[in-house]
């Protein structure tokens, strides 16, 4: 009996320790004090709540996946199945031109030019917009199908529509970065302190924001590893920027040698 007694006790008090266990587990954990994170993660989670209540006023579901695609890219890239390049297309449109409209109803305000200038620019403004529109458009798709392409030859496999509708929800996403600070932008003299914070965002942030989402839809939809698919983005941006540089150098050269070269010779002419 004792034998049986002292067999019993270490079942006992490990059954004794599992408890113990499983009640530490369960007792509440003191939060550590990190005040500047907590303050940080609120202020995000306010400007979020912000955004949806103002997206849930439209009569769209589009604006709050825009919404939600910025704040939390990793969940909607793993969550959306959509694969249409229309509907794609829609998202680079709803997004873009929302903010053409305010930036030419805001730019002559901002930039203080004359009244006649600003009249002019108002009345051409019809004009450019949806050639602009139409740009951004040729854009993201081209962009689509240079990743999409870079990613094939690395081994990646998945269609072209499904990477194609994410890396639209990626854009989506930025203009709602830059549209937000466009807010600001119309308070008086403040706003162009704004502007100049909001030429820093478009320029670096905004591009950053939809080239992690590209680098989430290409793990996701192409299978791409963590370096693969991060080279693919950075080779992507950079080819975009080459290209971008040398269209600039074409207009100038064009500008230069076509128009105000013979405006300047009339002129020396016309002095002699």
């Amino acid at each position: 009996m004792a034998k049986k007694s002292e067999e019993k006790a270490p079942k006992l008090e490990a059954k004794g320790t599992k408890q113990d266990e499983k009640e530490a587990k369960q007792a509440p954990q003191e939060a550590p004090d990190y005040k500047n994170i907590k303050d940080e993660a609120s202020f995000i989670t306010t400007v979020e709540a912000y955004l949806l209540s103002f997206a849930a006023k439209v009569p769209s579901k589009r604006p709050a996946l825009w919404v939600r695609t910025l704040f939390h890219p990793r969940e909607v890239i793993e969550e959306t199945e959509d694969a249409s390049l229309l509907s794609g297309a829609k998202n680079i449109v709803a997004t873009t031109l929302p903010i053409l409209v305010v930036a030419v109803a805001m730019t002559p305000m901002l930039l203080g030019v004359g009244i006649i200038l600003t009249v002019a620019y108002l009345i051409l403004s019809p004009f450019w917009i949806p050639v602009l529109v139409g740009f951004s458009i040729i854009s993201w798709f081209l962009s689509s199908a240079l990743m999409y392409l870079i990613a094939k030859i690395l081994g990646g496999s998945g269609e072209f529509k499904r990477f194609a509708y994410k890396t639209s929800l990626a854009r989506a996403a930025a203009d709602v970065l830059s549209a937000t600070l466009y807010v600001p932008s119309a308070v008086p003299i403040l706003g162009y302190c704004f502007l100049i914070f909001l030429r820093f965002i478009q320029i670096v942030a905004a591009p950053l924001t939809y080239s992690y989402i590209d680098y989430l839809s290409l793990r996701k939809e192409m299978g791409l590893s963590f370096k693969r698919a991060l080279g693919v983005v950075i080779a992507a941006r950079v080819i975009e920027t080459a290209v971008v540089i040398s269209l600039v150098v074409v207009f100038y050269f064009i500008y230069f040698t076509m128009i105000l070269g013979p405006m300047m010779a009339a002129t020396a002419l016309a002095k002699h």
